[in-house]
């Protein structure tokens, strides 16, 4: 039966040649020659290569996915830390009245004991600062305070003689300036005799003549913050107390600020503080010096300037230049690189005259601090050096910049202040300096303690500091020096064993004597004490007299019969 035609027709058949497996003809040239996809080494390696760069592709473009998320992180992280900074810096922040009714206090209790009216005036009441610059800044205070009523304020007796109000004035003000807080101590007392400070200065060896004959009033009421340097003839336990103004200007130049004075004679003197609002962030000079890197508070810096070969002030005898003229003013000149004892490597800069740059520094005197290069500004975070470290010459604190580098915070003060009291052409003769008292650190955390066995002390003409536990003594010792130590054994936060090994431990206090006061009488309590070496151990309560005897034998003795 025949079937429909276009069933029975079967395949079309295909235009062209159909393949076929001819003789002589491998089945692999055949199967290249109907061009699929070639699979030797060369191809291989091309689709690889392919692969391999469409996988890059597709990586960099998860890695651009992945750098803006981490920089929406990061910037997330920078606003919770600036709201956190800013909290915390808000909860540490108290208003200045505080500090302001403290010294109030303290003003008038002084002016009683030395039979003295005083008035307190207060401005700015309501300025807040930072409560830990505070707690720091108590200690130069109180020597401001104390020397305001005893030696500028006058009697009684002698205003009236002279025409002044019988009752004398000490005025207490603090004004905000941005970042910074201006705090005043003024009186209208006796003033300082700026021509005493000059005489003062040559008879103890910290001048020559020639040099406090050239010096202004401004420049010879400067002299008051010499070290050792005062006009009264001895030192007392209510003024003075041993403590000089470079102790102040030091304490204050710890946390950025500066002191300046403007006195009167017979019109007053007043004190002028400049202090960092807050601790937390400080603004720095990031400078370069040699290889090494540091940062300067940039409060205490008035402007930055280039120094060229025809600014510099080169001595007639030839030498290095001490001296340059900036600003229609001559400002001294110090290396930063021979003060640190480091090699300084020149200024990298394309100006070809240009010797250095300076950072100008007003205070205390005016210096032109001679670097390599001028980083940048930055805002930082300063940490204390640490134990391990705080004898580290010129140095206020470490930071880390933004880099992630460790900067040391140079200390402006004492980098330009630390010189020789003494010069070649001084008097021959010796002159003896006031006589100070030696100065104790009582530290007992029984309040009856300190108070009783201090008034004992100071009867006996030693200058007695205390504090309640091992913690607040280091804290002390950090900032002043003391001749003795006399410590309890059990205390909060730090026991005496732990103090005693800590002071053994640091360079500074290496040498310090100190007694133990405890009621543990027991020979183990006293054995262990003295391996860690106390001078002395004494049960409670406390023989003073024996106290005394043994005080004397160490620290007012001579050379041949000291401990």
């Amino acid at each position: 039966r025949h079937l429909h035609p276009m069933l029975d027709a079967g395949p079309e058949p295909r235009s062209g040649p159909v393949p076929t497996v001819q003789d002589g003809t491998s089945a692999a040239e055949q199967f290249a020659e109907l061009e699929f996809d070639r699979y030797d080494d060369f191809n291989i390696l091309a689709r690889r290569i392919g692969e391999l760069s469409s996988d890059l592709s597709e990586i960099h473009h998860e890695l651009e996915q992945v750098l803006v998320s981490a920089r929406h992180s990061s910037l997330q992280v920078q606003n919770l830390t600036r709201r956190l900074r800013v909290g915390i810096g808000k909860v540490r922040m108290v208003p200045v009245g505080q500090l302001f009714a403290r010294f109030s206090r303290l003003a008038r209790k002084v002016a009683d004991e030395a039979g003295k009216h005083v008035a307190v005036e207060l401005e700015g009441e309501q300025v807040e600062i930072d409560n830990a610059v505070i707690d720091r800044i108590a200690e130069p205070l109180t020597h401001l305070v104390q020397n305001a009523v005893h030696h500028g304020i006058e009697g009684s007796d002698h205003r009236r003689m002279i025409g002044k109000n019988a009752v004398g004035t000490l005025r207490f003000a603090a004004f905000a300036k941005g970042r910074r807080v201006r705090l005043e101590i003024e009186d209208d007392g006796v003033g300082i005799d700026v021509d005493q400070l000059r005489r003062r200065a040559v008879e103890l060896g910290f001048r020559r003549p020639e040099q406090v004959d050239g010096m202004d009033d401004s420049e010879a009421l400067d002299l008051i913050y010499l070290p050792g340097l005062t006009t009264t003839r001895k030192a007392t336990a209510a003024a003075g107390r041993g403590v000089g103004m470079d102790a102040v200007r030091h304490s204050v130049a710890r946390l950025g600020g500066e002191v300046s004075a403007e006195t009167e004679l017979g019109g007053g003197t007043k004190f002028t503080l400049e202090l960092p609002v807050s601790l937390l962030v400080t603004e720095a000079l990031v400078v370069r010096v040699g290889t090494s890197t540091f940062a300067l508070p940039l409060p205490q810096i008035d402007s930055v300037v280039h120094i060229f070969e025809q600014d510099l002030q080169v001595p007639e005898n030839g030498g290095e230049a001490t001296r340059a003229v900036f600003e229609d003013r001559s400002w001294d000149l110090l290396r930063v690189a021979d003060r640190l004892g480091v090699e300084s490597s020149g200024p990298d800069a394309e100006l070809p005259d240009l010797v250095a740059f300076a950072a100008l520094v007003r205070r205390p005197t005016p210096t032109a601090l001679l670097v390599d290069e001028v980083v940048g500004l930055e805002e930082l975070v300063v940490k204390p050096l640490g134990p391990f470290l705080e004898g580290v010459r010129f140095c206020s604190g470490a930071t880390l910049d933004t880099q992630g580098r460790i900067l040391l915070m140079l200390d402006l003060a004492s980098l330009i202040s630390d010189e020789v009291s003494a010069f070649p052409s001084a008097p021959t003769t010796p002159v003896a300096l006031p006589e100070a008292p030696p100065r104790l650190l009582l530290v007992d955390d029984s309040l009856s303690v300190r108070r009783v066995l201090g008034r004992a002390l100071q009867r006996h003409g030693y200058e007695v500091q205390t504090a309640r536990d091992g913690a607040e003594a280091l804290e002390l010792l950090l900032d002043l020096p003391f001749d003795g130590v006399i410590t309890d054994l059990e205390m909060p936060r730090m026991s005496g064993y732990e103090l005693i090994e800590d002071l053994r431990n640091r360079a500074s206090t290496r040498d310090t004597p100190v007694w133990v006061v405890t009621t543990r009488a027991g020979a183990r309590h006293a054995d262990l004490a003295r391996n860690l070496g106390a001078v002395g151990y004494l049960a409670k309560p406390v023989d003073s007299d024996l106290l005394i005897e043994q005080l004397e034998s160490v620290l007012r003795s001579g050379p041949e019969d000291g401990a």
